[in-house]
């Protein structure tokens, strides 16, 4: 039995809920069963994705032995033995990724090839690549980031058509709460920033959400 956050009405037990309602995040208590193996179907299910099965795949790659080439390839062999050809690509993360295809050059301009032909990979074959990035020592005190705290160069911000921003204070992660703001955006100007509340120990990155003037933190 565990401690789940979930998004409470602020309101008064005669008042309804309407577009207004304030939402606060409280806990209850939720009650998750162990792995057990009583149910081999069910089991079969749950693998299936780890042996080829259903409509995901996924790889264990070599973070310094991978680059942009390497992943080329996986997508032609993908589509070529086994007919699949994915629509979203997650790489993680991207700034581990190999650059040996620009030669002998400096890690920013490393960063810089890898970004440039994932970018180049996306709009060639129509797909959809995400992938993550650390920011800079200043973000580590859990306070509002943005795109200009990427941390390791500028080349991340240059070439993404979207950047989304995930940070929390130590007080917010402690209660499940991680806050998401857009901050770069090729299609569209502004957005609102978004609370979402997780519980992480279940794997659970994303239970619900509010906008943040919505909540009262």
């Amino acid at each position: 039995i565990y401690q789940v956050p979930y998004f409470r009405p602020d309101v008064e037990p005669t008042e309804s809920i309407n577009e207004n309602t304030l939402w606060t995040v409280s806990s209850r208590d939720q009650q998750f069963e162990g792995v057990t193996f009583d149910n081999p179907d069910r089991m079969k299910q749950g693998y299936s994705l780890r042996y080829k099965g259903g409509d995901i795949r996924v790889f264990s790659l070599p973070a310094e032995g991978t680059g942009p080439a390497e992943i080329e390839a996986l997508l032609d062999s993908l589509a070529y033995y086994d007919r699949f050809i994915p629509d979203v690509v997650i790489v993680d993360y991207a700034t581990l990724m190999s650059s040996k295809g620009a030669g002998k050059t400096e890690f920013r301009h490393g960063i810089d090839y890898v970004y440039r032909n994932l970018r180049r990979m996306a709009q060639e074959r129509n797909i959809h690549i995400a992938t993550a990035a650390q920011a800079t020592r200043s973000a580590l005190d859990g306070e509002e980031i943005g795109a200009s705290q990427v941390g390791e160069s500028v080349s991340i911000v240059q070439h993404a058509a979207k950047i989304i921003s995930l940070y929390h204070t130590q007080e917010e992660m402690a209660k499940g709460i991680i806050n998401l703001k857009v901050d770069c955006d090729r299609y569209k100007s502004s957005y609102d920033t978004v609370q979402a509340i997780q519980f992480l120990s279940a794997s659970k990155f994303c239970i619900d959400s509010r906008f943040s003037s919505r909540t009262t933190g």
